[in-house]
């Protein structure tokens, strides 16, 4: 006899929890067509919660998306956007985001 593995209901519901948080953030990388400061990637994303900090922590993790620095222009110090790392950029191509 072959033994299966089962995932628990509870488990594979976090696990399609996740993955959607994941995929809203990165359409709205795509939408959004520009790199996003933090505040401005909260703000499209109705807040940034606990959760929502965790999947943007393993999408960057993961090379879904990257920091970049942009001079910020009054005063002269650098500020990270947010935008696609060489996975996210893959992805985007695949679900016809817009590149950001």
């Amino acid at each position: 006899m072959i033994e299966t593995t089962t995932v628990p209901r509870s488990a594979w519901l976090e696990q399609r929890t996740r993955a959607f948080a994941r995929e809203r953030i990165l359409t709205v990388l795509g939408t959004t067509q520009r790199p996003l400061r933090w505040a401005e990637l909260a703000d499209l994303l109705g807040g940034l919660t606990p959760e929502a900090r965790m999947e943007c922590e393993w999408l960057m993790d993961h090379g879904y998306i990257a920091p970049i620095r942009a001079p910020d222009q009054a005063e002269g110090d650098s500020e990270a956007l947010w935008t696609f790392g060489e996975r996210g950029l893959a992805w985007a191509e695949r679900n016809g985001e817009a590149a950001a």
